[in-house]
């Protein structure tokens, strides 16, 4: 279960570091006027986008079986009068 919550922090970090790559780019995107650099910067943007959806999707199937295996050890432990 521990190896759930360890995966949870992690990826909150990630989102952070994604949520500002994001913010940069959009930023670098306003500024530039080479039309080359746009089109690189909006398929950095849509690829940054896709990698937050997967990390959340991650985040989660990690909390899911976090609780899942939290409700198998009550359930075990009522099962065993503890």
């Amino acid at each position: 279960m521990h190896c759930h919550v360890q995966t949870v922090e992690d990826i909150e970090l990630q989102l952070e570091i994604n949520k500002l790559e994001i913010e940069l780019t959009e930023k670098e995107l306003e500024e530039t006027t080479d039309d080359k650099m746009t089109a690189y910067l909006e398929d950095k943007l849509a690829k940054l986008e896709e990698h937050r959806l997967r990390l959340y999707w991650g985040k989660k199937h990690h909390v899911n079986a976090r609780n899942a295996y939290w409700y198998y050890l009550v359930q075990a432990n009522e099962d065993l009068n503890i």
